[in-house]
């Protein structure tokens, strides 16, 4: 309820899930010897019912009513809405992760909110144009270009605290403030959230506003917000503005905790058993265009930092990013699978032939000499000696990128049950992972490929079937010196197969097989980029040997010899060590540290 004179909206939720409905009341009569208000507020239409998406969890209003904030079970999105036209104003994301979301609270003068949650952190999210900005993904601004996911056109805090799980803090009981080994940790994150009102002890300066945690074990903190003007140098077109981290002195009566970027909670737990704590992605700057080019071109583009989302083409800034992406190739002729992966794709060809417990079956990589390309092959149907019968019917097939309402429908399902994102259209789709800007051109092979070989350069879906149902689709680039996997989607009934390492095995083996086949140019499979500290993105690197662009020259580099400066730097040059960067800031515009 809002509690300011003769503000007198009441917020509670309306009968059907996620709606809210508000309602002005009659104002009191104030009591005498108060005396009649100096002016009677005029009378106000019923506000329209706010309908929130999904199940509401928390309700929040400033004193003076104008502003409404819900939150949902997910846990990810914070909205701001305007309670006189019931219209969405803004929506704030907490993370990316699932949480409970204990309270939202509106500064006094309602230029900000404080958010807190069962993540042992509390966001602060401006709530104004002037002063300080939230943070946004450096591809913010091709959102309306590009299909891209609705999380990446999210406003993120401008500021995070992280509320100390281990550290010993000002006991409101009279127990040692020294926590036990069985206290339950959940109870030093659970907390409620207030705005104080700091007077300045310089005349003329306004005063300052600060957070203050309670916490359900007994602790209180005082949290202070980054100072204005902290941002000392604009950001780069497209990245955010960066989150200072500010910290105070510790006195008899409160401890102070520094603001820090998010991340998910048990990366930092496991950082702050060793004594140190991650800090999140910034986010990065990039460059992009909208092109249509010869493959050749894009090859040169690719071998210098370059990927390409739909038929627009990005390159980013690993000097400013906190977890730079380095271009990764793998040596297909080179390659050998390690006994995981061969055993991965030997089980998928006994069930594919056997079909039923493939666990239950003897394995046979050990008995025979192993073949990356008749391995591959092995369980496709047109493999099996005639009247030799498979129990399931598998096909493989290349064909140029195009849309079907087969393929969207299987992106739908991928996107939602994979990476829990529902925001998808045909159009994006098409956008995504149909368009490209590639040329199609013939590929000069010495002799006539085989039928399942591609016969010209360009963007291609690779077609996964079982017994008729598409159950996954490669998106790949076919160009002079490699082929490029750009996307692989599937259905998740069929992951403990591991589908997505399948199908590098087999993008491999296809570099092999047209290489083989006349374009001895053709020799690497491009995996997309490399991220050290990020493990759905390190995996790459177990396929060997696997070699990075140098960030400053694009020379290759085998990742073995990478992976000392990629342990000890943020940015790591690899042709130049001594323009590694290990601190997570951004060094600025050219600057050398």
């Amino acid at each position: 309820m809002a509690t300011a004179a003769y503000a007198t909206l009441l917020a509670f939720p309306g009968r059907q899930m996620g709606h809210v409905q508000l309602v002005h009341l009659p104002p009191c009569i104030p009591p005498a010897p108060l005396g009649p208000p100096p002016s009677v507020p005029p009378s106000k239409p019923p506000p329209p019912p706010l309908k929130h998406p999904s199940t509401l969890t928390t309700l929040s209003l400033p004193a003076s009513g104008r502003f409404l904030a819900t939150t949902s079970s997910r846990g990810t999105l914070v909205r701001i809405w305007d309670t006189t036209s019931g219209k969405l104003l803004r929506e704030f994301r907490r993370g990316a992760d699932t949480a409970e979301i204990y309270g939202v609270a509106f500064r006094p003068d309602e230029k900000e909110v404080g958010v807190w949650s069962d993540k042992g952190t509390v966001h602060v999210f401006s709530l104004v144009s002037s002063g300080a900005s939230n943070r946004q993904s450096s591809l913010s601004p091709l959102t309306p270009f590009l299909p891209l996911p609705k999380y990446f056109d999210s406003e993120w805090s401008y500021a995070q605290y992280r509320i100390p799980t281990q550290a010993a803090h000002i006991s409101l009981s009279s127990t040692s403030s020294v926590r036990s080994s069985h206290t339950d940790i959940a109870a030093d994150e659970k907390c409620v959230v207030g705005w104080i009102t700091v007077a300045s002890e310089v005349a003329g300066v306004a005063p300052e506003f600060q957070l203050v945690v309670l916490t359900y074990s007994g602790g209180w903190y005082r949290l202070a917000l980054p100072p204005k003007g902290s941002q000392a140098s604009p950001p780069v077109a497209g990245s955010p503005p960066k989150s200072p981290l500010v910290s105070r002195q510790r006195t008899s009566s409160v401890s102070s905790v520094t603001s820090l970027p998010e991340n998910g909670k048990g990366k930092e737990r496991e950082k702050e058993r060793k004594g140190s704590l991650i800090l999140w992605c910034k986010s990065f700057s990039l460059s992009t265009t909208q092109l249509l080019t010869r493959e050749k071109v894009y090859q040169k583009m690719i071998d210098h930092g370059w990927r390409r989302s739909g038929s627009y083409c990005y390159a980013p800034d690993l000097r400013r990013s906190c977890c730079p992406q380095y271009t990764i190739k793998l040596d297909a002729l080179a390659f050998k699978p390690s006994r995981s992966q061969r055993k991965l794709l030997n089980r998928w060809n006994r069930f594919v032939q056997d079909g039923g417990n493939v666990d239950a079956i003897p394995d046979q990589s050990q008995r025979a000499a192993f073949c990356l390309a008749s391995s591959i092959h092995r369980s496709e149907r047109a493999s099996f000696p005639a009247g030799e019968e498979p129990r399931h019917d598998f096909k493989v097939t290349l064909e140029q990128s195009s849309y079907t309402d087969e393929k969207y429908t299987l992106y739908v399902a991928y996107q939602t049950q994979i990476h829990h994102d529902d925001d998808n259209t045909p159009r994006s789709f098409r956008r995504f992972l149909v368009q490209s800007p590639l040329i199609s051109e013939p590929i000069p092979y010495q002799t006539p490929p085989p039928r399942h070989l591609p016969s010209h350069f360009g963007s291609y879906h690779q077609m996964y079937r079982l017994d008729g149902e598409l159950i996954a689709v490669g998106v790949l680039d076919i160009l002079p010196g490699c082929v490029s996997s750009v996307y692989f989607m599937y259905n998740a009934k069929w992951e403990k197969y591991s589908l997505g390492k399948l199908s590098a095995l087999r993008e491999v083996a296809l570099a092999r097989e047209i290489h083989d086949a006349g374009l001895s140019s053709l020799d690497a499979l491009y995996m997309g980029f490399y991220i050290h500290s990020c493990p759905k993105m390190s995996y790459k690197g177990e396929y060997t040997p696997s070699f990075l662009a140098d960030p400053e020259d694009f020379t290759w580099h085998p990742l073995k010899s990478c992976v000392e400066l990629l342990d000890k730097y943020r940015y790591a040059v690899f042709s130049q060590p001594g323009h590694s960067l290990a601190g997570p800031d951004d060094p600025g515009e050219g600057e050398k540290s």
